[in-house]
């Protein structure tokens, strides 16, 4: 009889500590779901980082080669106009030329400084995460 309620014990015990590993089970579980859930949303979250800091070169390099091309057309525009007006158009010339070889810096300097602000706020985190 003594040994009957010793093994109804021992089974009662077994079955709590079997309910109890279960419950802890579960709740790893729901945690590896959770952590897996994040990974998979910061996963995200660097893909479009990348995605925009590749669009982002993409325009800088797009607005660098068309400024470029612009200057090019508009130097051989201005070129053939003084040729053709001769050496008495020279100062002329050079103020032209100076002028616009400062607006064409000077876009290239705003394309370059924008490309950097744009870079400097897609490497910096778009939220706190201390509050999760």
């Amino acid at each position: 009889m003594v040994t009957c309620l010793l093994i109804l014990l021992i089974e009662a015990l077994a079955a709590s500590l079997l309910w109890r590993c279960h419950h802890q089970v579960l709740a790893g579980e729901q945690a590896v779901a959770w952590w897996q859930s994040r990974l998979a949303d910061a996963r995200r979250e660097v893909q479009a980082r990348h995605d925009l800091e590749a669009n982002r070169q993409l325009v800088e390099e797009t607005v660098d080669f068309a400024t470029a091309s612009v200057e090019r057309i508009h130097r051989a525009i201005a070129d053939l106009s003084f040729d053709l007006c001769g050496s008495g158009s020279r100062p002329v010339r050079e103020v032209h030329d100076h002028t616009s070889g400062l607006v064409y810096r000077q876009i290239r300097g705003t394309n370059r400084g924008i490309g950097k602000l744009m870079s400097g706020l897609l490497k910096s985190p778009a939220r706190d995460d201390r509050d999760d």
